[in-house]
């Protein structure tokens, strides 16, 4: 597959060499013989209406395993906070505002930059985003307007993944009805579970071809009684969870400070090896609604995410 994104981060952890994050060119180069367009990207949200649950670090991690597997990956931050463009050592060589986000007309392209990982590349935010509900609702056909974002990335990646802000909002409801799987973090709290139920009862209430919802546990201390209780209510994959487990890990902490995932920088530590398996997990669960025809309806009338995604 080929390689994008910038070169690989330097063996044993430390800091990428600086000045690596060079905007994407747009269109990739094309090959001889090579046909126009792409299939379309496969979009996966990380998405639940509670914050503090392991969601950007999840996000971050799955981007950079994605990418080592040499996937195409694009990651594109929708919270204000930039939480995962701060990991990614990245800021935004243009502003993408609210309006810009809102305006059908307006391309991701020219705010697409590389990281220091090959493979992946990332929309950084920044406050600038803060009033993109604003933006949205004022808009007809929210949704669309985020579809048509996405759509023209198939040209360049296999898979997107999106971190969106922890709210229950105009985005979510447009995040919702653009991709094509909610991977929602649950830590094993009563309130964790609640959010859960609201982002399952967005996706209902949507219909149509609302993708699909995988719930996994995030956060686990296993010191915690409550924690154990709650773990092994939803063990093996019941009430639809994935059976992966992340743990609670000062490892996970690192990562502000080393501004790195935590798969790059300690792979064999446990909450990698869980980031790891969520991810082998992720493509299992697409691969299979897939052969059984439960594809998510793209815009334009396509149902098949790339085949190198399953390959």
């Amino acid at each position: 597959m080929a390689r994008g994104g910038g070169g690989a981060a330097p063996a044993g952890g430390g800091p990428p060499p600086p000045g690596s994050h060079r905007p994407r060119r747009w269109p990739p180069p094309a090959q001889p013989g090579t046909p126009t367009g792409g299939p379309p990207v496969l979009t996966v949200a990380l998405w639940t209406v509670k914050g503090g649950v392991g969601k950007t670090s999840a996000a971050v991690n799955l981007a950079h395993l994605a990418s080592r597997e040499g996937f195409r990956t694009v990651l594109w931050d929708l919270d204000a906070q930039g939480a995962a463009s701060f990991l990614f050592r990245v800021k935004p060589r243009k502003r993408l505002d609210a309006k810009a986000v809102a305006r059908r007309s307006q391309p991701l392209a020219p705010f697409l930059r590389a990281t220091d990982f090959a493979n992946l590349d990332i929309v950084p935010a920044g406050l600038a985003l803060r009033h993109l509900d604003i933006q949205l609702a004022t808009r007809k056909q929210p949704a669309r307007r985020l579809a048509a974002k996405l759509e023209p990335l198939g040209t360049a990646y296999d898979v997107a993944f999106l971190d969106c802000p922890p709210s229950v909002s105009v985005i979510s409801e447009a995040v919702v009805q653009a991709v094509d799987a909610i991977l929602v973090p649950v830590i094993p709290t009563p309130l964790s579970l609640r959010s859960l139920a609201d982002v399952r009862r967005l996706a209902a209430e949507l219909g149509g071809g609302a993708p699909a919802v995988l719930p996994f546990l995030s956060m686990v201390d296993r010191r915690k009684a409550l924690h154990r209780q709650i773990a092994a209510r939803f063990a093996e994959g019941a009430d639809g969870f994935l059976r992966t487990v992340v743990p609670l890990a000062s490892a996970v902490e690192q990562m502000a400070l080393r501004r790195m995932p935590l798969t790059a920088f300690a792979p064999a530590s446990p909450a990698a090896r869980a980031y790891a398996a969520l991810w082998a997990e992720l493509r299992g669960v697409l691969a299979s609604r897939r052969q059984k025809g439960q594809e998510r309806r793209y815009p334009g009338g396509g149902t098949s995410p790339p085949a190198p995604f399953f390959g």
